[in-house]
């Protein structure tokens, strides 16, 4: 069991740079597509799956809590800006918004979750020595993964469109095991945090800062990839 264990821990940090496969957690700096985000966080699943009890969201219970409030005015026709036939669509859309929205929300949730169940799964294995978890291609470094969660958590959104609002930095003095610790205590009280407030009716976009799922919703069909 330890040594399937130990090759799942390699394969996940294999992950972390670009490889043959094409599957690899790469750190986008504007958007992120959901179905690459899908992808990558699937195949961490797969070979962390065995090694980790998840907590994963359940949309149900938010959709039981959630308000989904409509400005009026956008029931209203705009003549000079769309046909009957473009009203009537978009009124379907707009009836349909609270579980677009949170299906959406529900996959970036799902693989914040994976994400950190990683990150801790690979800080917990290396027990102080992240020299254990080097492989033939690459090392262990928990800010990658720490990014890359943060980039799920925003819906997508890299790190270049964060602007002033980056998530919390540790203490540059530490060294790379109390760093890693950081990293993943830190990841993992964000979510936990993000899913109570989820469960409790609140957007992920609200929660994360980024109000712009909703909006585009309006305008067209999502895109979104939900497992």
């Amino acid at each position: 069991m330890q040594r399937e264990r130990t090759e799942a821990c390699h394969a996940l940090v294999d992950l972390s740079r670009y490889n043959d496969t094409g599957i690899w957690m790469r750190i986008e700096d504007t958007s992120l597509k959901p179905e690459e985000a899908e992808e990558v966080t699937s195949k961490m699943f797969e070979l962390a799956d065995p090694y980790i009890v998840w907590d994963f969201p359940d949309r149900a219970t938010h959709l039981a809590q959630s308000k989904y409030e409509t400005d009026p005015r956008d029931l209203e026709r705009q003549p000079d800006q769309e046909t009957k036939e473009q009203y009537e669509e978009r009124m379907v859309r707009l009836r349909n918004a609270p579980d677009t929205i949170s299906r959406c929300e529900e996959g970036w949730l799902r693989r914040a979750c994976i994400i950190n169940g990683v990150l801790g799964l690979l800080h917990n294995a290396a027990k102080g020595d992240y020299s254990v978890l080097k492989t033939k291609h690459t090392s262990f470094f928990p800010k990658l993964y720490y990014d890359y969660f943060w980039i799920c958590l925003r819906l997508g959104f890299g790190v270049r469109a964060w602007g002033a609002a980056e998530p919390p930095k540790p203490p540059y003095e530490w060294g790379p095991e109390d760093l890693g610790h950081w990293y993943w205590q830190t990841a993992d009280r964000t979510l936990h945090g993000a899913l109570y407030r989820w469960h409790g009716g609140e957007l992920l976009e609200d929660i994360a800062g980024y109000s712009l799922i909703a909006r585009k919703v309006l305008r067209g069909p999502s895109d979104e990839v939900v497992r």
